[in-house]
């Protein structure tokens, strides 16, 4: 009897402490994303000379250095992702968007134009994410687990674009 008692005495304990099973042990996972989305609006783009592709581009660090090493290393993230179509105007003064990516402060969010067929050279910004007129320093957006942060609005204007980075 005293052997019964001391099984059924360790099975409850073992049962008790083990709630999960045979579960793996808990990782911590990665933040929830967030996003941003706005509007992205071009004036001259009738004088635009070739159209190979145009992304809204968000950084992690600014002043960028490399955009090409940027993106490829993770420091930016590029929307729409690399290998879907990209942002199609098709005539419009205005299109929305709106990308989700990890959490974090993103000091310059841009739209990239690719005018030539060299991906890795043929590239500039025609817009970025501004609140007022000096466009020396882009204005930061901050991404929260979880949340959209809406009205990331970015003025395209293909004669006056900003300065390269």
């Amino acid at each position: 009897m005293y052997r019964l008692h001391a099984c059924i005495s360790v099975l409850l304990c073992f049962l008790i402490g083990c709630d999960e099973g045979l579960a793996p042990p808990v990782t911590q996972q990665p933040p929830t994303a967030g996003s941003f989305s706005g509007v992205v609006t071009f004036t001259n783009w009738q004088a635009v000379d070739s159209l190979y592709d145009l992304r809204v581009v968000a950084f992690r660090m600014f002043p960028v250095s490399d955009v090409i090493d940027e993106v490829l290393e993770g420091r930016a993230v590029v929307y729409p992702p690399l290998g879907a179509g990209a942002l199609t105007m098709r005539g419009e003064d205005s299109l929305f968007y709106s990308i989700t990516l990890q959490p974090g402060i993103y000091p310059y969010v841009a739209v990239a134009h690719q005018f030539g067929p060299d991906l890795f050279a043929d590239w500039r910004p025609v817009g970025q994410y501004d609140l007022d007129t000096n466009l020396t320093v882009p204005s930061t957006v901050e991404v929260v687990a979880g949340t959209n942060t809406a009205n990331i609005n970015i003025h395209v204007d293909f004669e006056n674009p900003p300065p390269l980075r």
